[in-house]
């Protein structure tokens, strides 16, 4: 099936899924199971029991019904032995979904659909796991090829467990079968989070970025546990939602199922919000979809118009741009900084969004590079990545590892760049970063960059990528002896914002390159001026406290930060007098300095009043005719004790410990001449002389 006639199909109602899994696994009676122990073997061992099952479904008034395909992939199947029978086990199981479809006509005008279902591999992806990248992308292609040539009408991903799995999966379908509806489905833990961190924002925007036409989650939790997961991803997507909680109880045992009626009234509160698709994963029996039928049948969904917005994602955070968002900051980090395994989350404020990283200027060593630092960098700070190199080896292998979605610097209006940037984007979802330059010279006045930006957007847009991916660089150059200068990206970026509407990216970094003092002052101010013309991201140093808070407080200057609820959270405030400075002499004064000296402050009224807490004041308590006689106890002292012969020679550390050499000649004589008073003392039996008198 299309996707523009899927979704109209999902404007007319929401669908209902079921599959036979849970009662091949025997969840409600254990009568039905497979002769070799694999689910996935039974459409060829006993294909009339599995057109049974499906029967069932299609009689409970399933809309999409799901094949028995969820672990056929090589990788799953290859340690079992099976790997050879992949092949006959997906045309099996598409032949017994046809089959049941033809045996049970539809009673209205629109038909069963069919949806191909991929599960997780067996291993994880890197860096969760040990599987490559590109032998998860070829596990998935193969099954994905051998899907299309029974021509499902969906392809529905169940009980993802990390971001790279999905992202394999849904580049495998979308390379293969770019018309084809995709619904993506995460395993969430009541937590909210899957096992390995990812959060339910970041997974809507890989997906989302991928061309995925529904999202949800399905797995071991019911329509209650499901219910945060549900609300948060229903206030931020714009796409439909597919659910599929499990009929397990609450608590801590997790034991028995919920009954169906039960089950179908839980299940009324997910609808509230845009849903697709629902159904009852691992359904034990029949009685499942029929009450979630009788439940759809008068409900009409209403699902939000698509906005467009830029997501860009690690694993566990989200940043979206936006001009109902704060001011995007991107903290730069270089191949000559500090490594990033030395890098701790502590290091990196919480106000920054993202980081940006650069490979060297090397050739022949940025893959190897990218591949190794950008999982330490990540797994360090948690951020979205602004990946910057100009070679295409480094460029695919830094999208390979990359965590989220990631942004892509390095397109300007040349053949090269275009070819070299432009495919790759497509194909891993990243956003792309438009740079107003040809050949790399950016254009002297605001008219030619305003006209090579719009050649360069009209470009990137011909060749496939969508307009919400692009962000426009202005090209701030250094400032010159004509400071001026700086205000022609200003009146670019200022333009084309309003001609187009994309996100303006300023790097702050560049305006200051070569000088030495005065840089934060420069970037603070400029800074300032590009919020007003409208810039929504900035690269800078923000590891210095002065240009984050400019940056948070232009945020909420420009109406950015509703509150101001940013900008408290991270500036801190000052409370209570000013600190005191410490006594002592005033501080020494330069030379030139014509700044009127800090006049000492008097605070002999605060100090207070000193006590001897040794004795009591005699106002209080006189007690002096009550003391007892004081204890004469010399005599029963014991003698001191003289220890001058083990007391170690005491030896003055300012002097070499060798003896001072003496200088050549007699010894001095230290006697004092006979006859001779000392000096300034008169002799003794001599009387002083008054004052006042002379002799």
């Amino acid at each position: 099936m299309d996707r523009a006639l899927f979704q109209e199909r999902l404007q007319k109602r929401t669908l209902l899924s079921d599959g036979p899994l849970g009662r091949i696994l025997g969840a409600s009676r254990g009568t039905e199971s497979s002769a070799s122990g694999l689910p996935e073997m039974l459409g060829i061992e006993d294909a009339d029991r599995l057109k049974a099952l499906h029967l069932e479904s299609l009689k409970a008034g399933a809309d999409l019904i799901l094949t028995n395909t969820f672990a056929t992939n090589r990788t799953t199947l290859a340690p079992l032995g099976a790997a050879d029978r992949l092949p006959s086990m997906v045309e099996a199981s598409m032949q017994a979904v046809r089959d049941a479809c033809l045996a049970h006509p539809a009673s209205g005008a629109d038909p069963a659909l069919i949806g191909f279902v991929l599960g997780p591999l067996a291993a994880s992806v890197l860096p969760h796991g040990t599987l490559p990248f590109g032998l998860a992308l070829d596990s998935y292609r193969e099954v994905v090829g051998l899907a299309l040539k029974e021509r499902p009408d969906i392809f529905v991903l169940e009980a993802m467990r990390d971001l790279q799995m999905v992202k394999t999966a849904l580049m495998a379908i979308r390379e293969l079968a770019p018309d084809t509806p995709v619904a993506v489905q995460m395993a969430f833990e009541p937590l909210g989070r899957t096992s390995v961190g990812t959060s339910p924002a970041a997974f809507l925007a890989v997906s989302r970025s991928l061309g995925a036409d529904l999202v949800g989650a399905s797995g071991q939790m019911n329509p209650v546990e499901m219910m945060p997961i549900v609300k948060m991803l229903g206030r931020l997507t714009d796409i439909p939602l597919i659910f599929q909680p499990h009929a397990i109880k609450s608590g801590a045992a997790r034991s028995g199922k919920i009954r169906p009626n039960e089950f179908s009234s839980q299940m009324k509160a997910l609808l509230e919000h845009p849903m697709g698709v629902i159904g009852c994963s691992g359904s034990p029996g029949p009685h499942y979809p029929a009450h979630l039928h009788r439940l759809l049948r008068r409900h009409r969904p209403a699902y939000p118009e698509r906005r467009p917005r830029l997501l860009l994602a690690s694993e566990s955070r989200d940043v979206e741009i936006s001009t109902s968002r704060g001011l995007a900051m991107i903290k730069g980090w270089r191949s000559g900084h500090a490594r990033p395994g030395a890098l701790t989350s502590r290091s990196w404020d919480v106000s920054i969004q993202a980081a940006e990283i650069q490979a060297p200027a090397r050739r022949g060593e940025e893959a190897k590079f990218l591949r190794e630092t950008i999982p330490l960098l990540q797994s360090a700070t948690g951020r979205p990545l602004l990946i910057q190199t100009d070679s295409p080896k480094g460029m695919e292998a830094a999208l390979e590892v990359t965590l989220g979605r990631p942004l892509l610097w390095g397109a300007w209006l040349s053949k090269t760049s275009l070819e070299r940037v432009v495919p790759l984007a497509k194909r891993y979802g990243a956003a792309v970063v438009a740079v107003t330059m040809s050949e790399k010279l950016p254009p002297r006045t605001i008219e030619d960059r305003v006209t090579c930006g719009d050649e360069l957007i009209e470009e990137l847009i011909s060749r496939g990528l969508s307009q919400e991916d692009i962000v426009i660089d202005p090209v701030v150059t250094e400032v010159t002896s004509k400071a001026t200068d700086a205000l022609i990206p200003l009146g670019a970026a200022a333009q084309l914002k309003e001609r187009w509407g994309q996100p303006v990216l300023i790097r702050l970094g560049r305006l200051t390159r070569g000088q030495e003092v005065g840089r934060a002052g420069i970037e603070a101010a400029f800074l300032a001026m590009a919020a007003a013309a409208g810039a929504d991201l900035f690269v800078g140093d923000f590891d210095f406290p002065p240009l984050r808070q400019a940056a948070l407080a232009a945020s909420y200057l420009s109406g950015r930060d509703p509150g101001g609820r940013r900008y408290r959270a991270n500036v801190p405030e000052q409370t209570g007098p000013p600190p005191r400075r410490e006594s002592g002499p005033p501080p020494e004064r330069r030379y030139g300095d014509s700044r009127p000296r800090e006049p000492r402050r008097d605070d002999s009224r605060y100090r207070p009043p000193r006590r001897d807490d040794a004795r009591p004041p005699a106002s209080r308590r006189d007690d002096s005719q009550s003391r007892p006689p004081r204890r004469d106890d010399s005599r029963s002292r014991p003698p001191r004790r003289d220890d001058s012969r083990s007391r170690p020679p005491r030896r003055d550390d300012s002097r070499p410990s060798a003896p001072r050499r003496r200088e050549s000649g007699p010894p001095p004589d230290r006697r004092r001449p006979s006859g001779k008073p000392r000096q300034g003392r008169p002799p003794s039996g001599s009387k002083r002389p008054k004052p006042g008198r002379r002799d």
